[in-house]
């Protein structure tokens, strides 16, 4: 499954970059083409004084390099640096990401391949449209727009494409930031914020693991006595840590799991352990100090566990026990004192598994390496690590400690969903920055090549708000294209994302509406601005100049 989601996520990352990749050198190839019909006149000045045509296809392709190095140095510039970034976004507070991105030969290489594919690929297209115009029909055409305008359709077609790829990114983006705030957002069955979780490695201070559980037992009564503590527990666990240990089962009507991922997972802690995490108990009651080794063996279960192996049935006194445990642990049957809440343990969005709670001081044995967990009085865990080590400090200064805040590790566990919204989300307000800036370029360089017909509209009785309305009709025209073809790509694609979704389906209608609405905004107001100075034109300089 982690495979799986690994190259889900990197197949992602590939595809959101070779769209972004599109989107700019859409822009950069509508640049070209307006540039290269605005030099028309220019050209066939050349064309008629004896330069070849190829001399001038070089010209612009020269140019086009240029263009194309110019941005590839900036880029590996800003990837030097945007590299370290990403590697300090992957770490976490238990886990330093070391990698060594520094450019080598072949990153280069592939830089400079693609910038020389790009460069030809967008450049030849403009460059030869530019270049192949009859001297004397470029000439007739200099100070008209309309031949021109007929030839900007390829510019257009391209506005439609950037339009379509950015709903696509923003789509992606859409659908990953609301999975990420699913995530943040989800009921784990316990509180996020105020528990602070002490790490301790106990192995060398009690080789004898049948020591351990009446150490664990004075390091939680210590801790639980600290100022500013309001409640403090032990366990061999605990929520989103990533670790779960399954267990064989045997129930009294003589039903038996013994393989995962059927047999349920198993946590011992010490009484008031629900309590630290605010884990709510729907039915029964806690472990008590009077849970002992001398007592009769209890255990608690979560709800999953009721549904699963008990069928929703009355729990408590139904007993339970391990038939296949450790080499001197217990075989006796336990009862079930009560039932908590489902809480999540392996990660935010994995589903709470079946779990049945053991009171630690009825296992023979004790972990080697333990967690204590206090619950800050105050809601501000990290200020009782100094008294919560000194308490632990107490009972044995030998005790190895490691601090972590649960919301620190709630957040190391939705790192990568973290990562990809954030990443997710950059790329797709760039993609809206030059699907702006393409529509805007389109719209704007169509008006100035059409001025003269927009003055002898106005000359003849045209109001500027019919103006407006031919233009942005035209910005609505190619807007309204993008966002069908977009939202087809979209609904094809998006079942690739399935894997790296929670709480959505692939094709959430409210995302994919979302992004429309969102790049329609876009769209209006990079055609706004055009129409806007199209429908100040003054009639009269305007003819005078064309």
């Amino acid at each position: 499954m982690a495979r799986m989601l690994r190259t889900a996520m990197l197949i992602l990352l590939l595809a959101v970059t070779v769209f972004v990749l599109l989107i700019a050198c859409a822009n950069i190839a509508n640049l070209l083409l307006a540039r290269g019909v605005a030099r028309r006149h220019e050209f066939s000045v050349r064309v008629a004084l004896g330069a070849s045509r190829w001399r001038l296809a070089r010209l612009l392709l020269t140019e086009s390099l240029l263009l194309a190095a110019g941005g590839a140095g900036v880029g590996l510039l800003l990837a030097r640096w945007a590299s370290d970034l990403l590697v300090r976004q992957l770490s976490t507070s238990t886990s330093t990401i070391v990698l060594d991105v520094r450019l080598d030969w072949r990153v280069l290489l592939f830089t400079m391949a693609v910038t020389i594919a790009t460069a030809l690929l967008f450049g030849v297209v403009p460059s030869f449209r530019a270049s192949s115009a009859d001297p004397i029909d470029a000439m007739r055409e200099h100070g008209r727009g309309g031949a021109a305008e007929r030839r900007l359709g390829l510019g257009q077609w391209l506005a439609v494409g950037q339009i379509a790829l950015s709903l696509v990114l923003v789509a992606t983006a859409g659908l990953l930031v609301r999975t990420f705030v699913s995530l943040v957002t989800r009921d784990l069955g316990f509180d996020r914020e105020p528990v602070l979780i002490a790490r301790l490695n106990i192995a060398h201070v009690a080789p004898d693991a049948k020591e351990r559980p009446a150490m664990i037992e004075r390091l939680t009564q210590a801790v639980r006595e600290t100022p500013g503590v309001a409640a403090a527990a032990g366990s061999s666990l605990t929520p989103v840590s990533g670790r779960l240990s399954d267990m064989a089962l045997e129930l009294d009507n003589g039903r038996r799991v013994t393989t995962a991922p059927v047999a349920p997972f198993f946590v011992v802690v010490t009484p008031g352990w629900f309590d630290t995490f605010g884990t709510h108990i729907v039915t029964g009651r806690d472990f008590t100090a009077r849970d002992t080794a001398g007592s009769a063996p209890v255990v608690i279960v979560n709800e999953k566990f009721v549904r699963t192996f008990l069928d929703g049935g009355s729990p408590l006194g139904r007993r339970l026990r391990n038939p296949a445990p450790f080499p001197g642990d217990s075989k006796d049957w336990s009862e079930v004192i009560g039932v908590v809440r489902d809480a999540a343990y392996r990660s935010v969005g994995s589903d709470p598994p079946s779990t049945v709670y053991f009171p630690m001081a009825q296992q023979p044995r004790g972990p080697a390496m333990m967690s204590l967990s206090a619950r800050a009085a105050n809601g501000a865990p990290m200020l009782l690590a100094r008294s919560v080590a000194e308490a632990i400090g107490r009972v044995d200064r030998r005790i190895d400690i490691t601090f972590t805040p649960l919301a620190q590790q709630l957040a190391d566990s939705t790192s990568q969903e973290r990562l990809m919204a954030l990443l997710a989300g950059f790329f797709g307000a760039l993609a809206l920055l030059l699907a702006g800036l393409g529509l805007y370029g389109v719209m704007s360089y169509a008006v100035s090549r059409r001025s003269g017909e927009i003055a002898v509209r106005m000359a003849l009785g045209a109001e500027a708000a019919d103006v407006m309305r031919v233009v942005l009709g035209r910005v609505g025209f190619l807007v309204a294209v993008g966002l069908i073809l977009g939202g087809g790509l979209s609904w094809w694609g998006m079942r690739y994302l399935a894997p790296l979704l929670y709480g959505l389906t692939p094709h959430d209608p409210a995302t994919l509406i979302g992004a429309g609405v969102v790049l329609a905004v876009v769209g209006v107001v990079a055609g706004w601005l055009p129409a806007r100075r199209a429908a100040r034109i003054d009639p009269a300089s305007a003819l005078r100049d064309n």
